[in-house]
C-alpha cells in the first residue's frame, strides 16, 4: 500500500469517526437531529476544530488523535460547537474582550454538556472542570456565555490564569469568529473605559438569524421530549427558552400601552417631496402635492402604574423604576397631550394613590415619595381598585396597567379589561410565572424581554 492510500484511508477513518460521533449524539438527544446536521464537515488544514455557523472544519490528523485519546472527546467537542452555534455564541456582534469571551463561551457550551449526565460524553476533562463550574455557579445562574463573560471581566485574575483555565474547557478555535486584529491605533474601549488594543470586534455572519430560528425550533421539540429529561439540562433547557423570548426597547413595549392620538406634523410616510420640491422649481411658489399635515401617533393616554411595596422590594429599587419609567414617559412623543397616570402603592392591601396629569406633578412626588407597606403581595387589590375607578368614569381611555413586583403573591382569577403587564427586573433566579392572560417583562439597564 502507497502513501496515497494511506491518507485516502485516514481520512475516510476521520470521516465515519465524525459521523458516528453525530449519531450518537443524535440518537441520545432527539431535540437536537434538525440542528445538529445544518453544520456541514470540511476537511481542512486546521490544528483543531473550527465552526462558524455553516460548517464544521477539521482536520484528519486531528479527529484521530482524539479518537485515540479518548472515545468521548469527538461527540463531547461535536456537541460543544452545536451549542457555540445554538447560544449565538458567534454571532453576538459587538467589540469584546476575545480571551475572556472565548473563555466564557467554552464554559457555557461545557457546562450544557455536563448537565445532561450522557456516559458518552463523558471524559477526564469534565472532572478538571468541576471546580471552576462550582465556583461560577455561586455567583450566576444560568451559567450562560453573556454572564460569565460579565463576571470574568470583573475578575481580578490574570490572562494567563485565565489561558490555564481555558486548556480544560477548549474544544475549538474561534479565531475565526472575529475580523481581523486592531492594532494599537485603533483605539477601542477597554474594560476600564480607557484604551484596549486586545479588545476585537465579532464578525456579522449571515447563518445567525438562521440558527436563532433553529435554536427557538429546538426549544419546542425539548418540550415535547421534556418527560425524557426530568431536572437535567436546567441551563440548556433555559437557555433555549430565552431564545423565544421577544426583545424591544423599553420605549417600543411602552407604546403597547398607546392610544392613538392625531398629532400636527407632516406625515413622511405619506408625503411624496420629490414630487413637492418638482412643482415648486417648475412653478415657483406652486407645489405640485401639499405635505399632509396630520398623522397619527401612538400616545399613551391614561395608564396606571403599580408599585409592589412588600418585604422583597426596596424602596430605593421601587424609585429607580418610577425614575426609570418617568424618564421614557417624558420622551418626545410618548405621553398624549392630555394624560392621567395613576401611582398606587399596595402590598397585600393598597397603601397610597395618587393621579397625576403633568411631568412637573410626577417629578415632584417622585423626589418626596415615601413607601408604605413591608408586608407580603396581593395583586387583587390593585384590580380591584382599578376597576371600580373604571366604573366610576374616571379615565377616559385606559390602555393598561404595569405592576412593578417580584412576581410573587396572589393573582386575580379573571382576565381585566385592559393590557396588562407584571415589570421584574432581572435577577438571577428563574422569574415566576404570571397569568397567560398577562404580559411579563424583565427589565435590565438595556432591555426588556417580553415573554
Amino acid at each position: 500500500m502507497n502513501g496515497s492510500d494511506e491518507i485516502r484511508r485516514a481520512e475516510q477513518l476521520a470521516s465515519d469517526l465524525l459521523k458516528l460521533a453525530r449519531s450518537e449524539i443524535a440518537a441520545a438527544l432527539r431535540f437536537l437531529d434538525t440542528a445538529l446536521f445544518r453544520l456541514k464537515d470540511e476537511e481542512s488544514d486546521v490544528s483543531r476544530f473550527e465552526v462558524d455557523g455553516e460548517k464544521i472544519r477539521y482536520s484528519t490528523a486531528h479527529v484521530l488523535r482524539l479518537a485515540a485519546e479518548e472515545e468521548e472527546l469527538l461527540p463531547r467537542d461535536l456537541l460543544h460547537m452545536l451549542f457555540h452555534c445554538l447560544f449565538s455564541h458567534p454571532f453576538r456582534g459587538g467589540r469584546v474582550d476575545p480571551l475572556r469571551y472565548d473563555l466564557a463561551c467554552d464554559i457555557a457550551a461545557e457546562n450544557t454538556i455536563n448537565e445532561l449526565e450522557l456516559p458518552f460524553l463523558t471524559c477526564r476533562r469534565q472532572y478538571r472542570q468541576d471546580k471552576v463550574i462550582e465556583e461560577i455557579k455561586k455567583r450566576v445562574a444560568p451559567v450562560t456565555a453573556e454572564k460569565v463573560y460579565r463576571l470574568l471581566l470583573q475578575s481580578p485574575l490574570s490572562d494567563g490564569e485565565l489561558l490555564a483555565i481555558r486548556e480544560d474547557f477548549e474544544a475549538d478555535d474561534h479565531d475565526g469568529w472575529y475580523e481581523p486584529a486592531l492594532t494599537a491605533a485603533d483605539g477601542v474601549p477597554g474594560r476600564d473605559g480607557g484604551e484596549e488594543k486586545d479588545r476585537r470586534r465579532l464578525q456579522e455572519r449571515p447563518s445567525a438569524g438562521r440558527w436563532l430560528e433553529t435554536g427557538r425550533a429546538v426549544a419546542l421539540d425539548m418540550e415535547l421530549f421534556s418527560a425524557d429529561w426530568g431536572t437535567k439540562a436546567g441551563t440548556l433547557r433555559r437557555t433555549l427558552a430565552s431564545l423565544r423570548r421577544e426583545t424591544v426597547s423599553f420605549r417600543d413595549f411602552l407604546r403597547r400601552f398607546a392610544v392613538s392620538d392625531e398629532s400636527l406634523s407632516v406625515s413622511d410616510d405619506e408625503f411624496d417631496y420629490i414630487f413637492y420640491t418638482y412643482g415648486l422649481s417648475l412653478y415657483g411658489n406652486m407645489p405640485l402635492i401639499e405635505p399632509l399635515e396630520y398623522r397619527e401617533e401612538p400616545k399613551i393616554g391614561d395608564i396606571v402604574l403599580a408599585v409592589d411595596t412588600s418585604a422583597s422590594i426596596s424602596p430605593g429599587l421601587a424609585r429607580q423604576f418610577l425614575e426609570y419609567v418617568f424618564g421614557i414617559l417624558f420622551e418626545e412623543k410618548i405621553f398624549a397631550a392630555s394624560f392621567r397616570l395613576l401611582l398606587i402603592e399596595c402590598d397585600t392591601e393598597i397603601r397610597a394613590e395618587t393621579f397625576f396629569t403633568s411631568k412637573a406633578e410626577l417629578t415632584a412626588a417622585a423626589e418626596k415619595m415615601t413607601w408604605i407597606g413591608g408586608g407580603g403581595t396581593d395583586f387583587r387589590p390593585v384590580f380591584g381598585r382599578v376597576n371600580e375607578l373604571l366604573a366610576e368614569g374616571a379615565f377616559t381611555d385606559l390602555r393598561g396597567l404595569l405592576y412593578f413586583t417580584d412576581g410573587r403573591g396572589v393573582f386575580p382569577a379573571e382576565k381585566p379589561g385592559y393590557d396588562t403587564a407584571f415589570i421584574l427586573v432581572e435577577s438571577e433566579a428563574a422569574p415566576p410565572a404570571v397569568p397567560p392572560w398577562a404580559m411579563k417583562v424583565v427589565i435590565d439597564e438595556k432591555e426588556v424581554r417580553v415573554v
